[in-house]
This record gives structure tokens, sequence and C-alpha cells, in this order.
């Protein structure tokens, strides 16, 4: 289990910048938590603090009960960063590169161990290629594999993500259902929302340096039909406002048409189907009819109007 207990943390400077206030969270073993925010919210910051890299001013990081920051020596083999901008050597080769890495970290993993971990991410064929030729997916499953090689228990992600085409995001997406399935815990910020919605239990999102909620994808599937309504929509050839007027009047629905697509909410099937009847009656063309589907992003991008409205 990890605890992040009120974090807070403050960049000294000319115009001191307060980074995090009150940040908490928990990670249970086996779980991947989204972590959501704009850019600047503080996302890296908690992440660079959870790693050992700064130090907060305040607050608790704590891992199977034991101080994570006061302790960190004892509890830093456990936990592996992968940064947004993961640093290599462009003129190393993959396996050599991370034969340094264990090296530079006393390890000395043997080098049947770093071309297993080689293998896990796909990098098998190109361990002998120098990073200067990896494509950018190819240097974010590098990264995977640095970590692999320590074989750690929880895994901090920051917008590890960013950049990968589909397959690497299908890569991505099966490495840390697996990692899970294995009993590791995972922190995953990214800015691609659906993505995040896909593979995390729960979430917790993050706003100006500090949290505010923290659901599961199920909870905020269920809040997103509440807030936003149960919407369908028509892709229909046009629509008039005197039809539209017509659609409102004899189904007693809220609908409204955008140029391309008719929008009713919360309808019934019973109504979606006798619209349906209607527009045919009428001799327009419906190319489909589809239920709208939880958007991980409108929400949160809600949620975000919400906060800043009451703050004003």
């Amino acid at each position: 289990m990890i605890q992040v207990i009120g974090l807070s943390k403050t960049f000294d400077g000319r115009r001191p910048v307060r980074a995090l206030k009150n940040v908490n969270f928990e990670i249970g073993k086996g779980e991947v938590l989204g972590f959501v925010g704009l850019n600047g919210a503080g996302k890296t910051t908690t992440i660079r603090i959870m790693a050992g890299v700064i130090r907060p001013d305040s607050g608790q990081v704590l891992i199977d009960g034991k101080d994570a920051i006061a302790n960190h020596d004892s509890v830093a083999e456990m936990i592996a960063w992968v940064p947004e901008n993961p640093i290599f050597d462009p003129t190393m080769k993959g396996r050599d590169f991370l034969i340094y890495i264990s090296r530079f970290n006393n390890r000395n993993i043997s080098r049947d161990k770093i071309d297993e971990a080689l293998a896990r991410v796909g990098l098998a064929e190109k361990a002998n290629e120098k990073i200067k030729g990896y494509s950018l997916g190819m240097k974010r499953r590098l990264a995977l594999a640095q970590a692999f090689i320590f074989e750690p228990e929880i895994m901090l992600m920051d917008e590890a993500m960013n950049g990968l085409d589909p397959e690497g995001m299908n890569f991505f997406r099966e490495t840390m259902k697996e990692f899970k399935k294995s009993g590791g815990s995972v922190l995953l910020s990214s800015h691609i929302l659906t993505e995040i919605s896909g593979i995390s239990d729960r979430i917790t999102f993050i706003h100006r340096g500090e949290t505010f909620q923290t659901s599961t994808v199920e909870e905020l599937e269920d809040e997103f039909r509440k807030k936003l309504g149960n919407y369908t929509y028509f892709e229909v050839d046009s629509l008039d406002d005197n039809e539209l007027e017509e659609i409102r009047r004899n189904f007693g629905v809220n609908a409204k048409f955008d140029g391309k697509l008719l929008w009713i909410k919360d309808a019934s099937d019973d109504e979606i189907g006798n619209i349906n009847i209607y527009l045919v009656k009428k001799n327009h063309r419906v190319m489909q009819i589809k239920r709208a589907e939880f958007n991980l992003e409108t929400l949160f991008l809600q949620k975000v109007r919400e906060l800043e409205g009451v703050k004003r």
C-alpha cells in the first residue's frame, strides 16, 4: 500500500511558486491509479517527490507504513520512475546502456536478465543498435526495460505514453496490465485521458496543486451520465427548425441540432425508435444512431470549470 498524505511544496525564487498544497491519495497492491490534471497542476512534482528526487515542504509518502522520504535508501529499490523525457546516451547500444545503468546502481545485473527485459519490451532485435537510431516509441520501451531490470514493485509513470503510435499505445497498455497482474502498483500520469480510463482502476484528479477527487472508473462513468446527461445522437443529412420543434413537441424530449448531429437528451429506447421512424418518414437519411459514450476528458474539463467558477 502506498499512501501520499498532505504533500505540499513551494519552489523558492524571486516569485515563489506553490506547486503542491495538501496532495492526498492511496495506491493499493496490484492497482493502477490514474493521475489526471492540466499542465502545471503538480503531477510531475508529486511524482518527483515519490521518487525521492526532491523533498516536500510537508507531508508524507508511506510505503507499507514506512516513511519513504525519511527512509528513501531502504525503499528505493522498490520504486521505478519513468520520467516524461528519459535521458539516454545516444552513442551507446541499447543493451550496453542497460549494463551501464545496472553497474552505476551497484547492482551488476546479469546479461541474461537484461536480455529478458529487452525481450519483454520488444527490443531484443534492437539490443545491439545505437540508441540514436531508436524511434520515440523504442526509447519509451527502453525506459521500461530500464525499470524492469531492477524488478520494482512500484512504477511511477510520468506521461509515459506521450508520442506513442497506436501500436505503442497497445503495447504500453498490455505491459501495465501484466505488471499489475503480477502484484505491481502503478501511478500513471498522462494527458491522454481516453487511455488512462482504459488502464486505470481508480483516478485521482489534481488542479492547481490540490487533489480534489479519487474515484473508480465505474463511479466516474456514473457521474458522467448524471452530470452531463444521457445523450443519444442521430447523424442526419439535414433538419430544419420546424422539424426540430416538432420533435421536441411530439416526443417531449430535449433536442438540439448542430448542423450534422441531432442530439436527444435522456430519451428511452422507445422514444429513440419513434424519432428514427419520424425522420425516415420525413425522407431524411439517418447515417447512424449512437449513445454518447463515457469521456473522461469531457468530465474532467467540466470539473475544472466548476472549480474555477467557485474560486471566482
